[in-house]
């Protein structure tokens, strides 16, 4: 499990650009496709923005690319707390990725029944084993990844690939990939900063289980944690 301190946020951004092109050039190479996944948050948004900058103008890697979200906030598609919002301002808005590869979570409404269509989606792009070939994740800071919250039933979901739920804290609920499928990629990137997430990063890569991101750990896959100096802080302490 790769475990990277860089000096700052910007940092880890073009350290997980790097990551992202050498993995979706492997992809593209070996198979003619790249399944990712993006995640949400202020660190990735970053990394995204290099991304665009580093490979706007390559059309054959995004021709073989083939997008998906990690979780979903439901809420219109245009709304300043979309993570869909996010990733087309920040990256897929500024290269040539064709419009059919891009799979956005559509939870609006039924949350039950898009969770459920989303899964048939990856279904359908993937097989019946679904192996994302690159998953970006983010960390809170009370140690959840995606929308897999401390305490939530979800955690023990070993079947269903596409989950629901909700904060005690938000008026809209969410749509979220499960430990399920994440833990079958081939590559799995956390993206942190800050010295806000300094205690929930101790914390998950203690195995602490009260922190979700904790259980990812890809059967078959890598996992890279790439970290800046302020959320690194506390590591090495006890307790």
């Amino acid at each position: 499990m790769p475990l990277e301190v860089h000096t700052d946020a910007r940092a880890v951004a073009m350290r997980g650009a790097e990551l992202f092109l050498e993995s979706v050039h492997a992809a593209v190479h070996a198979r003619g496709r790249c399944g990712i996944v993006l995640s949400g948050g202020s660190t990735p948004r970053a990394t995204y923005e290099e991304i665009a900058r580093r490979a706007g103008n390559d059309r054959a890697l995004w021709a073989g690319a083939q997008v998906f979200w990690g979780d979903e906030r439901c809420v219109p598609a245009d709304d300043e707390r979309s993570n869909e919002r996010m990733a087309r301002e920040s990256l897929l808005a500024r290269v040539p990725i064709p419009a059919r590869h891009v799979f956005p979570m559509r939870c609006m409404g039924d949350a039950e029944a898009a969770a459920r269509r989303y899964e048939d989606l990856i279904r359908e792009h993937l097989g019946a084993m679904p192996r994302f070939d690159l998953v970006f994740l983010g960390l809170g800071d009370d140690g959840h990844t995606a929308s897999l919250f401390p305490g939530n039933a979800l955690l023990e979901e070993t079947e269903r690939w596409v989950g629901v739920t909700r904060r005690s804290s938000e008026s809209f609920t969410r749509i979220t990939l499960t430990l399920a499928v994440i833990n079958l990629a081939a590559r799995v990137i956390f993206l942190v900063s800050g010295a806000g997430k300094a205690e929930a990063l101790q914390r998950a890569l203690a195995g602490d289980l009260r922190a979700p991101a904790s259980l990812v750990q890809p059967a078959n896959g890598d996992l890279y944690w790439l970290v800046d100096a302020a959320a690194a802080r506390r590591l090495g302490e006890s307790g």
